[in-house]
């Protein structure tokens, strides 16, 4: 089982995807906030709102923040690394020591479609976040390097909802994306 250091608070980014669902729940116990980045994209409304639930369920606070100019204005090739660079203001602003990102390093996304699923991004990123921070603000990926098939089998032992996640590009399942695709096949072996 994935644990945390006691005391270190942390802010989960959440997507309403699998993966930022698993990593919540692995932060239960620790979590000060859920945190989710609204892009404007119509599957934002649907995830925002299975995010919102699952932080619900966990009784732990809830925050939608509009990132939609951000994200337009990199054309969607950062958005990893502005929802982890929110996350760290935010996490200063809370007095906070964790921002715990659910991205997992994967074979279906492409280096074009996902830059930031590659352990060099990930382990950068945190490098930068703690020395920007004044070493107050640590990045933490605790699925980085799983397969969705092992992401599935922690969740279950969690007691994750998968029913209120997206893995979808859409705004609902659409079954024939890779994201579709990866989760129907994971669920399968899971």
């Amino acid at each position: 089982m994935i644990t945390q250091p006691p005391g270190d608070r942390s802010i989960v980014l959440v997507s309403g995807d699998i993966e930022s669902t698993v990593a919540l729940h692995i932060d239960r116990k620790v979590a000060a906030l859920a945190l989710f980045m609204d892009d404007g994209s119509p599957r934002s409304v649907a995830a925002q709102v299975m995010a919102g639930e699952q932080a619900d369920a966990l009784g732990i606070e809830f925050l939608s923040i509009d990132v939609a100019d951000l994200v337009k204005s990199t054309r969607g090739n950062f958005n990893g690394g502005i929802a982890v660079t929110v996350g760290a203001g935010v996490a200063i602003a809370r007095d906070v020591s964790v921002v715990t990102f659910g991205a997992r390093i994967g074979p279906t996304w492409s280096k074009a479609e996902r830059p930031h699923l590659d352990g060099a991004w990930v382990q950068s990123l945190n490098s930068a976040i703690h020395v920007g921070t004044g070493h107050l603000v640590k990045l933490k990926a605790p699925l980085a390097w799983r397969t969705m098939v092992e992401v599935i089998k922690i969740g279950k032992e969690l007691g994750v909802d998968f029913e209120k996640t997206l893995s979808c590009r859409d705004a609902k399942t659409c079954g024939t994306c890779p994201g579709c695709l990866e989760r129907d096949a994971a669920m399968a072996k899971a």
